[in-house]
């Protein structure tokens, strides 16, 4: 019903909401909520666009872009926490959290700006010459 940059924009949306209610609310029901929902946000935007990349590169190169979305995604993960840890030195917590609902913010942004025209992909039978025939050649 939704195309995957409708979805990564509401997983982001989702995701920027989670961080930054853990940033303006105290207490641990604000906090678990907004963990939640960050987490949900986060998971759900990887399981869209690692269901997306195969069709976004060539079929000898799904492999490895699969991989390197992977790997983006582990170190995206962590990211975020270090991010935080990291300004909490120099900033007050809230502030840290806030500065990393940028990420997400970003990503959202993208979606809704920069999303991708439909592309119709051939499907094997269109590939085949008239022709053609299926199967081995045995």
């Amino acid at each position: 019903r939704f195309a995957g940059w409708q979805v990564t924009a509401g997983l982001a949306a989702l995701t920027v909401v989670g961080v930054l209610v853990v940033a303006v609310f105290s207490g641990p029901i604000p906090v678990v909520a907004g963990t939640a929902l960050t987490v949900c946000g986060f998971a759900g935007a990887q399981a869209v666009l690692v269901g997306l990349a195969p069709d976004l590169v060539a079929a000898d190169d799904r492999d490895t872009a699969q991989g390197l979305l992977n790997f983006m995604n582990a170190l995206g993960g962590g990211i975020g926490p270090a991010a935080v840890a990291g300004l909490s030195g120099i900033v007050p917590a809230p502030a840290a959290l806030a500065a990393l609902a940028a990420l997400p913010l970003a990503g959202l942004a993208l979606s809704l700006t920069r999303r991708p025209a439909a592309v119709r992909r051939p499907t094997a039978d269109h590939c085949l010459g008239p022709d053609a025939t299926r199967g081995s050649p045995r």
